[in-house]
């Protein structure tokens, strides 16, 4: 599990982010609060992250603070709510 990413953000699109952590630069699932409170910043960010496995892809998703994280893992517990419904 990755639990978090710390780099500087690249690019940011309305829910996609690429953190370039200096070796590697990830894309990162996000929701508009999320992009949007990190726009604008030169500043190393911390991003908090969910990592889906699947059969047939990984996906990353991101995350501003520990409270919208919670949210998130709570949705995900409601059936029929996957992880791009939940971080929307």
């Amino acid at each position: 599990m990755i639990y978090s990413l710390t780099g500087k953000i690249s690019m940011i699109d309305e829910n996609t982010l690429v953190v370039d952590t200096g070796v590697v630069a990830f894309e990162v699932i996000c929701s508009a609060y999320t992009a949007y409170g990190l726009s604008g910043s030169n500043e190393t960010q911390t991003i908090l992250t969910y990592l889906q496995v699947r059969e047939d892809a990984m996906c990353l998703y991101g995350f501003k603070d520990k409270k919208e994280k919670m949210i998130f893992n709570d949705l995900l517990l409601v059936s029929g709510v996957g992880p791009k419904m939940a971080v929307t």
